[in-house]
Order: C-alpha cells, then sequence, then structure tokens
C-alpha cells in the first residue's frame, strides 16, 4: 500500500491568511470555518485582476476568499492544492477599521504534490495520443519528469521499484472561468495514485470509483464528509464542462509566467520559456 503520509513531514508548512473575506457575502461562509478543516486553494489565470490569483473554497466550492499577492505565485507549480484551516475568528480590516469582520488563516505546503482528481471535459482523440506518447516511460519528456522527482512519487514518497514501476502523468491546471486546460509538467507519480485519478471519474456508486474515493480521502486526509463535499462539487463541474466542452481548449505547450518582485507586479502576466512538451490542441466553437 500507498505509503501516504511520508510526504508530509518533510515538506514545509507555511501559515497563510485568507484577504477578501468580506466581499461577496464570504463572511457566512468564513464564520462555519472550523479549525482542521480541509480548503481548496485554486489558481485562477484568466482571473481579469491578478493573473496569479489563487481562491480558497471549501471543498463544497463555497467561495471563502484568496490567497494574497505576497504568497500566491508559489502555488501555480502544482495547480490545485488543499490547505487545513488553522485557526478562525473575529479580525479588524484595514480598509474599515472599526467594522469587525471574521477572518481565518491556513497551513499551507504549495510544495507538495496533492491527489485532486478535477474533472475535465472529454479530451479530443489527438490530445488524448498526444498525452499517451509524452507519458510513455521511455520518452524524453517522461525521463525529464523521473530526474527531477528523484525517481519517487510525488504524493507519497515511494520509490520507482521494478515490481513496482512509477508512472508519469500530466499536471493539470483546470481553468474554469476561462473554460481551458494546460498541462502546467509532468509528475512522477505511484501506480495507486495513478489508477485512483482516473478511476475518480466514472460514475458515482461503482465499486472502482468508491475505491478510488477511499484512496483519495486517506491521501489528503479528509473525512468521509469532506470527501462527499468534494464530490458533489466535482460532479456539479463535471456537468458543467461535460455541456461546455465545445468551448473548451487544452494547452500542452505551456507558457510559464516569470516570477517577478511584488513591487512590480504586472496587470498582465510576462511570458517566459515554454515546457519541454510540444503538443497543442485547441476545440473551437461549432459555427
Amino acid at each position: 500500500p500507498a505509503d501516504t503520509g511520508k510526504l508530509l513531514w518533510y515538506v514545509p508548512t507555511h501559515l497563510v491568511s485568507i484577504v477578501g473575506v468580506s466581499f461577496e457575502g464570504r463572511q457566512e461562509a468564513v464564520q462555519k470555518l472550523q479549525p482542521g478543516q480541509a480548503v481548496l486553494l485554486l489558481p485562477e489565470p484568466s482571473n481579469t485582476y491578478d493573473p496569479w490569483a489563487v481562491s480558497v473554497l471549501t471543498l463544497e466550492g463555497t467561495p471563502l476568499g484568496y490567497i494574497g499577492r505576497a504568497e500566491n505565485q508559489q502555488f501555480f507549480l502544482n495547480g490545485a492544492s488543499i490547505a487545513k484551516v488553522r485557526s478562525m475568528g473575529p479580525t479588524l480590516t484595514t480598509d474599515e477599521p472599526q467594522q469587525q469582520l471574521f477572518g481565518a488563516s491556513l497551513r499551507v505546503q504549495p510544495a507538495l504534490l496533492h491527489l485532486l482528481p478535477l474533472p475535465l471535459p472529454c479530451l479530443p482523440p489527438d490530445v488524448a495520443q498526444s498525452l499517451k506518447d509524452i507519458c510513455a516511460r521511455g520518452s524524453p519528456p517522461a525521463e525529464v519528469a523521473m530526474a527531477e522527482a528523484r525517481e519517487a512519487c510525488e504524493v507519497t514518497g515511494m520509490l520507482d521499484e521494478v515490481d513496482h514501476p512509477l508512472k508519469v502523468v500530466p499536471l493539470w491546471q483546470v481553468d474554469y472561468q476561462g473554460r481551458g486546460a494546460s498541462v502546467l509538467r509532468l509528475a512522477a507519480v505511484c501506480p495507486e495514485v495513478a489508477e485512483a485519478q482516473e478511476l475518480f471519474h466514472l460514475p458515482q456508486g461503482t465499486a472502482q470509483r468508491t475505491k478510488a474515493g477511499k484512496f483519495i480521502a486517506q491521501v489528503n486526509g479528509w473525512s468521509p464528509a469532506e470527501l462527499a463535499q468534494f464530490e458533489h462539487m466535482g460532479d456539479i463541474l463535471q456537468q458543467t464542462a461535460d455541456l461546455e466542452s465545445q468551448q473548451w481548449s487544452f494547452l500542452l505547450k505551456t507558457p510559464v509566467p516569470q516570477v517577478v518582485p511584488q513591487a512590480a507586479h504586472p496587470a498582465e502576466p510576462k511570458l517566459g520559456d515554454q515546457n519541454d512538451i510540444s503538443a497543442v490542441a485547441q476545440q473551437e466553437s461549432p459555427k
């Protein structure tokens, strides 16, 4: 079985506060947070105000706020991630010092790759074949991913063994607002993680989906209730993505925004070098 808790002890933990808790009716949701509760951190590359924006949501998909600009860029390495509520309670805002609002702080591990199989529409055949070729063990991109992972699963820490070889999988950044998905990079994972990612997209109620859900909950340290919340949100996102599938674009050659000093934070992202993944596919809306 996968050593699901191994990396948690070695990856640095940071404390961050949720910002923007006073907007769009988020106070009600923030006040309901409990210490130790899992929340979802989701990058928003198509955000009009900040292309580095990282939203904070409950596992049911309820918006809570954002990660502050001073810390948000580090969350773009692995895409969506998980945080745990450290504390919550009354706080004073800087904009309105006399107004008392509820805020929350989070424990985060930005360098840790989490097992979060977010839904996507069905991939076009050419995209699926390109990914299969890229991720095949022995291909140059896959070998680079294995070397960068030091031949250990990035989720569990399990080593690459002859009788239990690691798999290379695409790490997607899913942008539900912009109806697009891009491959951030390739990741090395153990067979159990790769299988759970694939089986979790099967319909609920099937034995394979249930097995995958239990494994994901174990890896992420979720309670059965938290898993149910994530499943509910995922089913809603899957239905929406399937209905809008003709409007989605898929990018396998991902421009990497340059990390810039916070004082010079741009309104639009600057584009630097590109990953060694050379395939681009896009579905156009029917005319």
